[in-house]
């Protein structure tokens, strides 16, 4: 059972009668996609602050803090279904990270993600090793790529006018996934064994902002500093 501290319940019964009248403004037609997402996350980021706020220390205070949505690697169930977004909210203050796991919908119609539960943890700087760069290679993009070029191949007489620009996109398809592989920005666990936490979108200012953070305080935890 999930206790949260009578502010912090306050906030999310605020937040959750907010989000309600935006969803409602949406599905009559008040405002479009665009204007509905920018003010669903303007709630959620200060339901988001309050609350971490129940957790803070004497003086800390939040320094950097940033937003993005978690990667879709599950086929969902059904194509034609809009279901909601997994979205992952970091805040560093000067002596820990914060990450607030939740769902957030793209639209007031969409459907609550199956069996996710919503988190709230931190690590102290003390407990993680720092910024690491992690490569990974497409291994989807080069198989459906090397799928398209022996298809164009096979097809060759009878795509006459076809098969050398498919087979030209399968290569392109292949050569990108293989030779431009994925890069991953991961908060590292100096605990052996405790799985990073992925930093994504970090190319923006937010993000990048976060992670010089993160760089100066578990640098400064290394040497022995605040």
């Amino acid at each position: 059972m999930k206790i949260e501290a009578s502010s912090a319940q306050a906030a999310r019964a605020e937040a959750e009668g907010k989000l309600e009248e935006i969803d409602k403004r949406q599905r009559l037609g008040d405002i479009g996609a665009k204007k509905y997402a920018r003010m669903r996350h303007e709630v959620l980021s200060r339901l988001g602050h309050r609350l971490i706020e129940a957790h803070l220390e004497g003086d800390e205070a939040v320094l950097a803090e940033h937003h993005f949505v978690e990667g879709h690697e599950a086929i969902p169930e059904n194509v034609l279904r809009e279901t909601a977004e997994i979205v992952v909210s970091l805040y560093a203050t000067d002596r820990r990270l914060f990450r607030w796991r939740y769902q957030d919908k793209p639209s007031w119609k969409a459907r609550p993600v199956d069996n996710f539960a919503e988190s709230l943890e931190w690590r102290f700087f003390s407990e993680l090793h720092g910024i690491e760069r992690r490569f990974q290679i497409r291994w989807s993009e080069t198989a459906a790529g090397a799928v398209i070029a022996v298809v164009a191949l096979l097809a060759w007489r009878h795509l006459e006018v076809t098969a050398p620009f498919l087979l030209g996109c399968g290569l392109l398809g292949f050569l990108h996934g293989l030779c431009w592989p994925t890069k991953r920005v991961v908060v590292a666990s100096s605990i052996s064994g405790e799985p990073g936490w992925e930093i994504g979108a970090s190319g923006r200012g937010s993000g990048r902002e976060l992670v010089k953070l993160i760089n100066m305080k578990t640098a400064a935890s290394r040497r022995g500093g605040p």
